[in-house]
């Protein structure tokens, strides 16, 4: 593509809506507080701020804790369910490959349903070269109504996105395109790349 990117791949995970956070938060506190007394110092620290955070820096480490932690999908209610499943379809029908992974998290107060990284595989390892997830409860506190909305930040270390990248032009559009329907919009995004293409 114009990034100099050919295979992405996604790792992702769903945190779900807000019962369904509270679940698992629950269930993160507890397993982290049964465990205090093994946790490093900085994943107590952590732990007081935020218990994703916590969970996620322990994750990373590769510590024992991590192997025995409450998964988010496992306390999803059933809309949050019915909302990854066709997540999931909607990277199948592109046959984009993925991945879930629980020890995907974010801040508890800021991404709810879908968290995602977007990344491409080198020899040296995977390079991550985007990262986000859906904000709606976010919306919902800051302006007291229901404001669907997602996130996506690039991450740029060094050359990971090619300098070509800075001379693609944005295109004035030349048609409007409406899907209608789970099945149509399972394949909008695939029309409209044939179209972007065309």
């Amino acid at each position: 593509g114009e990034l100099g990117i050919s295979k992405v791949q996604v790792r992702l995970n769903s945190l779900g809506d807000r019962d369904s956070v509270n679940r698992f938060s629950r269930e993160v506190q507890a397993h982290l507080r049964k465990n205090w007394h093994e946790l490093p110092s900085p994943a107590r620290t952590l732990m007081r701020d935020d218990c994703f955070s916590c969970l996620s820096y322990l994750h990373e480490k590769g510590h024992a804790s991590s192997q025995s932690a409450p998964r988010s999908v496992d306390y999803l209610s059933e809309g949050s369910r019915r909302h990854l499943t066709e997540f999931l379809e909607f990277l199948e029908s592109m046959s984009v490959p993925y991945t879930l992974d629980a020890s995907l998290l974010r801040e508890r107060e800021a991404l709810c349903q879908s968290l995602f990284e977007l990344y491409e595989e080198h020899e040296e390892g995977p390079r991550v070269f985007a990262r986000g997830g859906r904000y709606d409860d976010l919306g919902r506190r800051i302006f007291k109504t229901a404001v669907p909305a997602a996130g996506l930040t690039f991450v740029v270390e060094g050359s990971a996105i090619p300098a070509q990248a800075a001379k693609v032009a944005p295109r004035r559009p030349k048609i409007f395109f409406i899907q209608v329907g789970p099945e149509a919009r399972r394949k909008s995004l695939g029309v409209l790349e044939s179209l972007r293409q065309a």
